[in-house]
């Protein structure tokens, strides 16, 4: 089957004002293992579209994993991605799929409402049958969108539950490097804002996946804040992470990393923006679009050792306490680099 060209906006990106709904299923047609039947699954997947706009209320997005860009051996972390973006699920069982059984019980393990879909009620396992299912036939394909639709206002209530308590989740990690930060750099749609005292782990750890992100992506921006090198600040900071002896080697691992970083970002022109600011570092911040990770400063060590938090920024405080924050070194207390020869 030719999944690129089963490919359309829909199945791109999801408004945010709609509920996203990620439909577990086969691509193409399919032969029933038990009946011999063809089953075509791309036309249930196209009567499931339906539910889009069936209820004014609750505007739906509906979407499935299609792999026209996505190599096999990363399917299955794209599917995993896919379905820890989405506020519910359709799962497909007919003729006993594995991989859809594994999806469905992933979705149900992160807390995920799934409506389960079959032709045969006996091909749900017994522990599944106790959830909401839904029998459709291909001959009456037309009925299964109106029998779901039934079901939606369960959805609807689970939907903005959900929503709100991921909105005031906030995860810990151990140390800055257990927040998966190659993977949020990869993920990024929009922005990435990011505000560190040196960017030694930029220049070490996360170059490449800024480069490889910025390439595939054309509508991303990036923009970095980083301590002069220059600082009279150098001074502090670079006794208190061991340089009590030779600050001046502190110096050069920031310049020296500084203008690495420039160097191999240069190609992306306006869309890459380097400021350097003159002021004590009293935060680290990664900006994600919408996610915000906070890594921990204290005066005994480097924060990369240290734990972070992830939040949003619609989060109570969040924007006073790390957004404005940013946008007051960027625009106050900062310069352009390089600096005018």
């Amino acid at each position: 089957m030719k999944n690129k060209d089963l490919m359309k906006p829909e199945d791109k990106k999801c408004d945010e004002t709609r509920a996203h709904c990620f439909v577990i299923q086969p691509f193409g047609k399919k032969t029933h293992p038990k009946t011999g039947k063809e089953i075509n699954n791309d036309d249930v997947y196209e009567e499931l579209r339906k539910l889009q706009n069936l209820i004014p209320s609750f505007p739906i997005c509906i979407s499935r994993a299609n792999i026209g860009n996505i190599r096999k051996e990363d399917l299955h972390e794209h599917v995993i991605t896919r379905l820890n973006e989405s506020d519910f699920c359709i799962a497909d069982l007919n003729g006993g799929n594995l991989n859809v059984l594994y999806e469905a019980g992933y979705a149900k393990g992160i807390g995920l409402h799934v409506i389960l879909i079959c032709q045969d009620p006996d091909e749900i396992p017994t522990d599944l049958k106790k959830y909401f299912w839904v029998q459709y036939s291909m001959t009456n394909l037309t009925e299964l969108s109106t029998k779901i639709s039934e079901h939606l206002d369960v959805v609807k209530d689970k939907v903005q539950k959900r929503r709100k308590e991921k909105e005031t989740k906030v995860e810990c990690f151990e140390t800055r490097a257990s927040a998966d930060i190659r993977s949020r750099i990869l993920n990024a749609k929009n922005k990435i804002d990011i505000l560190q005292t040196n960017l030694i782990t930029i220049a070490t750890d996360y170059l490449q996946q800024l480069l490889d992100s910025m390439r595939s992506n054309k509508n991303l921006r990036l923009r970095l804040l980083t301590l002069n090198p220059q600082s009279i600040f150098v001074n502090y900071r670079g006794q208190q992470v061991g340089y009590k002896d030779n600050v001046g080697l502190y110096r050069q691992e920031l310049d020296g990393n500084l203008q690495s970083v420039h160097f191999a970002l240069r190609e992306f022109g306006e869309r890459v923006e380097i400021r350097i600011y003159d002021d004590f570092p009293s935060q680290i911040v990664f900006f994600f679009d919408d996610d915000i990770l906070s890594c921990v400063v204290n005066a005994i060590g480097r924060s990369r050792e240290n734990c972070s938090f992830l939040l949003k920024s619609a989060m109570p405080g969040a924007e006073k306490t790390f957004i404005k924050h940013f946008a007051h070194l960027w625009k106050e207390k900062s310069i352009k680099y390089p600096l005018p020869v």
